[in-house]
C-alpha cells in the first residue's frame, strides 16, 4: 500500500478569524470574534453575541407570544459582586435580584401574600414552625388567649 504524503496547509487556519456563535440559537453570526463589543450589533452585555434574527426577535418592538417568551428566557440581570458578597442571606439576595428584574423589565411585582392578618407584618422570612397559615404564631396566641 502506498501512502501519499500530504502537506498541511496551515496558512489559512492561522489567519482565519472565526465568527461569534449566537447565544440563543447556536448558529454562527456575521460578527468576527475580535470585533470590539461597542461596534457589534446584537451583543448582550454579560451574555454574549446574538445573531441578527434572534436579537431582533428578543429585543425588537414586537409583542407577540414567541417574542415575549424569548425575552423572558433571555433577560439577563447583572448583580455586582459587592451586592452578592454583601448579602450573605440568600433570601435577601433573591429579593435584590427580583427587584433588579422588575426595574429592568418595567413589570410590577405580585403583591406579597405572606402578610400577618393581625399585625400586618411580613411573614415571608419567618420559619414555618412560627406561623399559623400566614399569621405570626405570637399574634395568633395573643388574639386567642
Amino acid at each position: 500500500m502506498i501512502y501519499q504524503k500530504r502537506s498541511l496547509d496551515l496558512y489559512p487556519k492561522l489567519f482565519f478569524m472565526p465568527n461569534e456563535i449566537c447565544i440563543i440559537c447556536g448558529k454562527q453570526t456575521t460578527i468576527d470574534v475580535n470585533t470590539h463589543i461597542d461596534l457589534r450589533y446584537g451583543y448582550v452585555e454579560g451574555a454574549g453575541q446574538c445573531c441578527k434574527q434572534c436579537y431582533d426577535k428578543t429585543y425588537g418592538p414586537s409583542n407577540d407570544y414567541v417574542t415575549t417568551v424569548m425575552r423572558n428566557r433571555t433577560t439577563l440581570i447583572t448583580i455586582s459582586a459587592e451586592d452578592i458578597l454583601g448579602t450573605p442571606n440568600d433570601q435577601e439576595l433573591g429579593a435584590k435580584v427580583r427587584q433588579k428584574y422588575w426595574e429592568i423589565t418595567g413589570e410590577t411585582p405580585e403583591p406579597n401574600q405572606w402578610v400577618c392578618s393581625h399585625c400586618g407584618g411580613d411573614t415571608s422570612g419567618i420559619d414555618y414552625d412560627y406561623l399559623v397559615n400566614t399569621d405570626h404564631l405570637e399574634c395568633v396566641l395573643k388574639m386567642n388567649p
